[in-house]
């Protein structure tokens, strides 16, 4: 809206010299013509990042003495931003050059919202004030404030893979960000599910974390101090075992209901790694008869036949009781698991039959 103020003609050549004013020579005068304010940044398309800065130039008549030539830049509000290189969140005074020129700076705020900016200009005891500029900031969305990335996304559940986390953030203001996961374990951490790390000057930080040996997704979190964050899923891949070890309560076996106990594990070659837990673990036993296998005998337990956290399968039973076992040869007891997706790794344990 354009605003009209009465000043004396002779004021309409902008210069002050106490000339005397009557009735007869004043008139309706509109505020533009005495200051203008205009945005010379681009305000079209501005977010609430509090970083970018904007700038306005207002305008005066050159012909205004020194003692007039002091423009107040004023905000509608301090969430709007702050002017740079003061102290105070929405107002700035600024001098114009002999072009009658002034020029301000804010920064942004991080509350998106409607702002207004206008300047104003005191002369003769009268204040002067610029059409408004309306000016709107848009609100940022999570992935404009945190970036979160992950070098290994199907990281190998062996207990020992380490993944490193990538986080970026330049919108956040005390340059804190808390990791939290439920699996794994952030290394340098009391507390493994949980670390809290501070962003270098670039907004940028690395963190380590340590694999689980569990076939499970692990989500991670990346949370700013104004509940802005971003997650990443790892789904990690199978660590197959590479060797079975086993021992048996018994190398020989009655066919009236006595029973071996196997007890059996799953490792890996490499003693810092393990095998995944869960890994299911397959037990058979059979005879040569004629060149040709024959399954005998009965087991109890196979259906909990799984590795824990550290490869141990719990107790199997071997019974030689279901009949057609042939007492004179031996028997084989073979327990394998997967060590690829289409091959297994076994081991074949004989046993005899008692008389």
């Amino acid at each position: 809206m354009i605003r009209y103020y009465f000043i004396c003609v002779a004021f309409t050549i902008f210069l002050f010299a106490g000339s005397g004013c009557d009735k007869a020579n004043i008139q309706s005068v509109p505020a533009d013509s005495i200051i203008s304010l205009q945005a010379i940044s681009d305000i079209s398309n501005l977010y609430a990042d509090g970083k970018t800065i904007i700038q306005f130039k207002a305008t005066i008549p050159k012909t205004f003495s020194s003692d007039t030539r002091d423009i107040v830049f004023t905000l509608s509000d301090a969430s709007f931003g702050k002017f740079t290189g003061i102290s105070a969140n929405n107002s700035q005074t600024i001098k114009s050059n002999s072009d009658g020129i002034a020029l301000s700076s804010v920064k942004l705020g991080t509350t998106p919202g409607d702002y207004f900016v206008s300047a104003q200009v005191t002369a003769g005891g009268v204040a002067y004030k610029s059409t408004e500029i309306r000016i709107t900031l848009k609100p940022l969305s999570n992935a404009d404030k945190i970036q979160l990335s992950a070098d290994n996304l199907q990281p190998v559940a062996d207990g020992f893979s380490i993944v490193n986390f990538t986080v970026n953030s330049t919108f956040s203001q005390d340059k804190k960000v808390v990791f939290t996961s439920n699996l794994g374990t952030f290394l340098g951490s009391p507390d493994p599910k949980t670390i809290n790390i501070t962003l270098d000057d670039q907004g940028k930080a690395v963190v380590p974390y340590r694999i689980t040996n569990e076939i499970t997704p692990n989500i991670i979190l990346a949370k700013l101090t104004d509940g802005s964050f971003a997650t990443i899923i790892l789904n990690p891949a199978i660590s197959y075992p590479d060797t079975i070890l086993a021992d048996l309560s018994a190398t020989k076996v009655d066919t009236a209901g006595g029973f071996i106990q196997i007890t059996s594990f799953l490792r890996k070659f490499n003693s810092n790694l393990k095998v995944s837990k869960n890994t299911q673990v397959y037990f058979t036993a059979y005879q040569v008869i004629s060149s040709n296998k024959v399954t005998v005998g009965r087991f109890t337990g196979i259906n909990s036949a799984v590795s824990d956290n550290e490869g141990n399968i719990p107790a199997v039973k071997f019974f030689a009781d279901s009949g057609g076992i042939n007492i004179s040869l031996p028997v084989f007891i073979e327990i394998s698991a997967y060590n690829s997706p289409t091959d297994k790794v076994k081991l074949v344990l004989p046993v005899t039959i008692k008389l």
